[in-house]
């Protein structure tokens, strides 16, 4: 998928710093972000604050990453009140503007 049509489906695109990964149960996990920038909002999201992300608890099960104190970019989608990603919806902070920076595994 082209990174434009990816942001543009997408409930939400952030870029964050991982804090802490919460297992929840024996598949899946909470991945804690701190927000560093959003460039499309969502509810509840705000640039210095906690954000939680539900994602599979492995790579290989394309989880996120899990990377502590590392920077993210993210495009999020809405499943009722959670947050949820997954590895396809990870991209470099830093390309972010760039056409070739964003990427989806969903092509």
């Amino acid at each position: 998928m082209a990174p434009k049509r990816a942001m543009q489906r997408a409930d939400a695109v952030i870029v964050g710093k991982l804090i802490k990964v919460v297992p929840r149960g024996r598949v899946k996990a909470d991945y804690r972000y701190l927000v560093q920038h959003v460039y499309k909002g969502g509810a509840g999201i705000r640039r210095g604050r906690l954000l939680s992300v539900r994602s599979a608890r492995q790579s290989s099960a394309c989880g996120l990453p899990h990377g502590k104190h590392r920077r993210y970019g993210l495009l999020l989608a809405r499943d009722g009140p959670r947050w949820t990603s997954g590895l396809c919806g990870v991209f470099r902070p830093r390309l972010l503007d760039s056409p070739r920076g964003l990427y989806s595994c969903a092509s």
